[in-house]
């Protein structure tokens, strides 16, 4: 079925089988599929969305809730940038399903009322994550995939903006508030999601390095969806530090022993003697010739 905008009011639409095509889509309703393909260009809407098979592809979805199981496949178009932004109220998996939410390069916001979905989103990514492969079930990337360099951030927006109460912000053109999760397309490394990886998100994961609760965020310095800061993530951000740097601070690079002994200098033991195998580490995975272009460029 090929239609050129589609409309829900109210009732339900059921996909089982075969092909679904709208250049846009408003859902008030329920959209369920079970099997078949649907490409439905921006949804929009206050409806709900439910799929346990085929493959469901859109520009983004801004809906008040999505349920994934079985063996869904929702892929978001890569390229959509503030346009791309998808937006839900409630997010959920079926955890004995293989279900994938591809968001591609684009971000996520979760508005939430009640109860964070932080360690929902977090564990959705950590299953695709796959260290580092995105092959996996959960909220995926083929963006990511394709670029190891880059994973989703995932973060409360009282955090990472500093809302409270009723303050609101814009992120990414949607307006968030202190009951918001975002997701979206970073750096490994970029803790304070400023697009650069640099000195401040190495002192951010040195003030939270050695925690271990299960309970930290991209934000704090997970960088590998386990919620917990240590070497690995320190590693991860060594191999992108300087990335996203303008060329006068791309020497940085050629920094990153000073800098690392900098952010963890007000740290007791063991964490200083990081220092020595980190620091070797940078030199002998980025090599050399990496840091004398830095350095020319930064001439």
């Amino acid at each position: 079925m090929i239609l050129g905008a589609y409309k829900t009011a109210h009732p339900s639409y059921l996909l089982s089988n075969g092909t679904l095509t709208a250049t846009k889509t408003t859902n008030n309703g329920t959209i369920t599929q079970s099997s078949g393909t649907a490409s439905l260009g921006p949804v929009n809407g206050t409806g709900s969305i439910s799929i346990t098979g085929g493959q469901l592809s859109a520009n983004y979805l801004r809906q008040s809730s999505l349920s994934l199981g079985g063996t869904a496949q929702i892929v978001i178009t890569p390229g959509g940038g503030n346009a791309g932004v998808s937006r839900l109220a409630a997010l959920s998996f079926d955890p004995a399903s293989t279900a994938k939410f591809d968001l591609a390069d684009n971000a996520l916001v979760v508005d939430y009322s009640t109860t964070s979905p932080v360690p929902a989103i977090r564990s959705a990514l950590s299953s695709a994550y796959a260290n580092g492969a995105w092959t996996d079930p959960g909220i995926t990337s083929s963006s990511a995939a394709a670029n190891h360099s880059h994973g989703l951030s995932y973060v409360e927006a009282a955090e990472a903006l500093g809302l409270s109460g009723p303050s609101t912000a814009t992120w990414n053109g949607q307006t968030v508030d202190a009951t918001t999760v975002l997701v979206s397309y970073s750096l490994v490394g970029d803790a304070n999601l400023d697009s650069t990886v640099g000195f401040a998100d190495l002192v951010k994961l040195a003030q939270n390095y050695g925690r271990a609760d299960g309970s930290a965020d991209w934000f704090q310095g997970d960088f590998n969806y386990d919620g917990n800061i240590d070497f690995a993530d320190l590693v991860k951000l060594a191999q992108n530090y300087g990335a996203g740097a303008p060329p006068l601070m791309a020497g940085a690079l050629a920094n990153f022993q000073g800098d690392l002994a900098a952010a963890f200098s007000n740290l007791p033991e063991p964490f200083g003697m990081l220092l020595l195998p980190i620091a070797g580490f940078i030199l002998t995975q980025r090599g050399r010739a990496p840091l004398d272009s830095a350095r020319k460029r930064a001439s």
